[in-house]
């Protein structure tokens, strides 16, 4: 039998596609319809901030929008080429993002950084390396830090990020062991994210109370890739609020 748990399970959506007018508002209407709901939101302009100080203004009405949010938690996308890019690149990334919050016409203050292609098994020279980009972004006042090696990871990870994406894959990849396979005591900082879900053949809701009865951190689960809203993303935010 599975203990029961207190964990309030966060979504956590990559937002990877460009917020034309009104391209983001089923994100705008779920935090406003489920203020209960944690949402961390993996900002990501051009595979990092982009070349420019701030990003467009498309980007800046969107975020502007999504700060009028109190359940909205921002995160910039810095990828680290799991722990093999440049440490310089990496820092001026972050700091990049951090320099947002001195845009004086709107908020577009960013809380955290997701850190794609996250190293998954434990060297000294990749936790090192993971560990200076974390207390980086912290020293910044970007407090959230989530790494994505989207597979279970070493466990010292753990003790340097809020979250860490322990699977990312298709969904039909997903199984049970996907989570038990994750020590215990680690669950409440792991977050699951299942893509091209087949609603046909899978019950999303069976999947996502599944994930929640176990005590999972986070999670994010669409029925397309990471280019648009999910075909059943009014179900599954309303999955997450009915058990927050």
């Amino acid at each position: 039998m599975v203990a029961i748990t207190q964990v309030i399970t966060h979504i956590l959506f990559p937002l990877y596609f460009y917020p034309a007018p009104a391209a983001w508002q089923p994100l705008y209407t779920s935090l406003a319809t489920y203020p209960n709901v944690t949402f961390d939101v993996v900002i990501n302009p051009d595979s990092g901030p982009g070349s420019m100080t701030y990003p467009d203004a498309n980007f800046i009405t969107a975020i502007t929008k999504l700060n009028t949010y109190p359940n909205a938690n921002l995160l910039g996308y810095v990828h680290t080429s799991y722990a093999a890019r440049n440490l310089t690149t990496v820092k001026s990334e972050i700091q990049q993002y951090a320099d947002w919050s001195n845009y004086t016409k709107s908020n577009i203050q960013l809380h955290g950084i997701f850190f794609d292609e996250a190293p998954d098994a434990y060297t000294t020279q990749a936790y090192q390396y993971m560990s200076n980009c974390s207390s980086y972004a912290k020293s910044l006042s970007l407090p959230t830090i989530v790494f994505n090696p989207g597979t279970p990871p070493a466990t010292q990870y753990y003790s340097i990020a809020t979250y860490l994406v322990t699977f990312e894959d298709y969904a039909s990849a997903f199984t049970t062991t996907s989570i038990t396979d994750i020590p215990s005591k680690y669950r409440n900082q792991s977050v699951f994210i299942l893509h091209d879900l087949n609603a046909t053949t899978m019950n999303q809701a069976s999947i996502v109370k599944n994930m929640i009865s176990y005590g999972v951190g986070g999670m994010f689960v669409t029925t397309v890739e990471y280019d648009g809203f999910s075909a059943l993303w009014t179900q599954f935010v309303e999955l997450i609020a009915g058990a927050a």
